[in-house]
Formats: structure tokens, sequence, C-alpha cells
């Protein structure tokens, strides 16, 4: 039994309906307008969230018609990446805000589509497939520690610097040993 057959049958399940094209259809519908997708819209790098809740999360692959590689970053500014299947995330605002930006450079400020920290873009390099890039970026976590990762172009988009972001990263350990945030203007304690 394929993957879509095996919802379809539990959809039929949970509202008792027998069709199984109208079970789906109700079981969709229990959950309310919003929550209806066209799952043939998911693409690489709409942003999406599980159905249950938690962070938005931006599709990095599609493998199969139900097998979709998420990534996010979680509250330390660490990229975490998880496998889901279709039913099981959803679009955020129901639909799909894919900028694909291909005039992207290095030393650009970029973020992840679902958000999480400004990264910069160290190096990119052409895939040989239209419009398709991979781009090294690089960016800090709230232990200061530099991390990089490769982005295809799809999955990121284009955020400026106006500089007020760094002082938002600067950490530091005050008298008592606390990890504290500088976000003012003022001199930086080290």
């Amino acid at each position: 039994m394929s993957d879509s057959d095996e919802w379809y049958a539990a959809a039929a399940r949970a509202t008792g309906i027998e069709d199984l094209a109208e079970a789906g259809d109700a079981y969709i519908a229990s959950f309310g307008e919003d929550s209806r997708i066209d799952y043939d819209r998911l693409e690489e790098g709409c942003t999406v969230r599980l159905n249950s809740g938690g962070p938005h999360m931006t599709i990095k692959q599609i493998n199969t018609y139900s097998e979709i590689i998420c990534i996010w970053f979680d509250k330390n500014n660490k990229l975490q990446t998880s496998e889901f299947i279709k039913h099981e995330i959803s679009l955020v605002n129901g639909y799909c805000e894919n900028e694909n930006d291909s005039d992207l450079e290095k030393g650009d400020t970029i973020r992840l589509n679902s958000g999480g920290p400004l990264m910069t873009i160290s190096d990119e390099v052409d895939t040989g497939y239209v419009d398709d890039y991979i781009l090294t970026s690089k960016w800090f976590d709230k232990n200061n520690i530099l991390h990089s990762a490769e982005f295809v172009d799809k999955t990121i988009k284009f955020d400026s610097n106006d500089g007020n972001e760094f002082h938002e990263q600067v950490l530091y350990n005050d008298e008592n040993n606390i990890l504290k945030t500088d976000t003012s203007e003022d001199e930086i304690p080290f």
C-alpha cells in the first residue's frame, strides 16, 4: 500500500466515511479552511511547520512524493534538519513564498526563508541547473561559535544588514558569570 493509500485509509477510519476521496476531503476539512493545501505546491524553499505547531521550517529537499527534508534554526541559532512526510506539515500563510534571488554574491547577508540568524555568503557554486546555486554561508550561534553550511539558493533570501544585528549577537559573561547580550551601542565589555 502506498503512502497516499495509507493516508486515505487512515482518513476513512478517522471520519467513518467509506469513500476514500470523500474521507480525505472531510479529514482535511476537519482542520479548518486554512489547513487545506495542495501538496503538489510544496517545493524547495517553501516555509512550512509541523501541523501540531513548532518553529517555521524551510523545505530543503523533496526526495519522493511524501518524503520532505526540512531545515530550521533552533533558539541557539544551530541548524536543525529532519525528515517529514507531506501530511505532517503545512505551508505557513497557506502559500509558498519562494524568493529565488539569483543576484546574490559573496559577502551578501542572507537568512533562511523560515528565519534564523543573519548569515554571510562565503562561496557560491553554480550547480549547472537553471538558476540553481549552492551558497556556502557562515554565522555565529548564541555562544559565538562560528558555523558554516551549504544552502540551495531557493531556501534563502537576501537580508540587508543595517549594522544593528552585530550587537544583538555579542554575548559575554557578567560579574556573576551569567551569559548576557549587549544590545546597546555603548562599549562592549571584554
